[in-house]
Parts: structure tokens; C-alpha cells; sequence
């Protein structure tokens, strides 16, 4: 059901962000991806599709903080399936460190889209840290 719920927010997502071909004037400040791999982005053949799911997080977050939200439960089932405890953290510390620190970079966003997805970025990032702490306690590692 996870995965279902994945594939179509993602979908959703891609097809909410594709609106940025729309609309040039947000190319500058939503095409990130493309400048860095075309430079000034001039015509639509020229924005990734990357950047469908950044237009989307900010100006309409309700299917990308779904595919957030839906990848890391996955995710954390899957890690919660490992057997190996020092591995099993590693990967729950890693994980918290990559979502605290992209709520750092999004928390200055101007809008509210990329704000409540950096919010929630936090909250996933803390639950692991938490984990992480829970899964030691009960391995006798702290």
C-alpha cells in the first residue's frame, strides 16, 4: 500500500510541477536543477524534470510531502527489517543527518510549500534520531 501510495504522489507531483513549463518568470528562482546543468534556462526543452518536484513542493506540497512522507515509512520499514544493529543505526543516522540538514536549507524558503516540507523534513529527521536512541537503550549500547 506504501508503494502505491509512492508511485502516485510521485506521479501527482510530476504531473502538479510540470505547470512550471507554464511559466517562465519562476524558471530563475524553481528551475534549480536545470541552471546547474544547462545554465540560464532559456526554453522548455531545457528544464529537468527534477525541477517539476521543487515547483510542486512549493507552490502545491500536498503530493510531494505524500511522496515524503510515503518514501520514508518505507524506508523505514525496510531498515527496521535489518538484522544487523550497527548497521541498522548507521542508516537511521544517516538518513536523520540528510533530512535534518535539507530542513536547514528549505526552512528559509519564502514560501509556504517548501517551509511545511522542511517542517516536516525536521520531524522525520528527529523520529530517526529518536529510533536511533530507542534501538541503543534496548542494545545496551548507551
Amino acid at each position: 500500500m506504501l508503494i502505491f501510495i509512492f508511485i502516485f504522489s510521485t506521479l501527482a507531483s510530476l504531473y502538479e510541477g510540470s505547470e512550471i513549463l507554464n511559466k517562465p518568470w519562476d524558471w530563475k528562482n524553481t528551475a534549480i536543477f536545470s541552471q546547474l546543468a544547462n545554465g540560464e534556462v532559456k526554453n522548455t526543452s531545457q528544464v529537468l524534470f527534477w525541477d517539476y518536484f521543487i515547483y510542486a513542493a512549493k507552490f502545491l506540497p500536498f503530493y510531494p510531502i505524500c511522496m515524503l512522507i510515503s518514501f520514508f515509512l518505507i524506508f523505514f520499514l525496510l531498515i527496521l527489517r535489518i538484522k544487523n544493529v550497527s548497521l541498522k543505526i548507521s542508516f537511521l543516522i544517516l538518513f536523520s543527518f540528510i533530512s535534518i540538514g535539507i530542513m536547514f536549507f528549505l526552512s528559509n524558503s519564502p514560501t509556504p510549500g517548501l517551509y511545511l516540507t522542511s517542517i516536516i523534513l525536521g520531524i522525520i529527521g528527529t523520529f530517526c534520531i529518536l529510533t536511533t536512541f530507542f534501538i541503543c537503550r534496548r542494545k545496551k549500547f548507551v
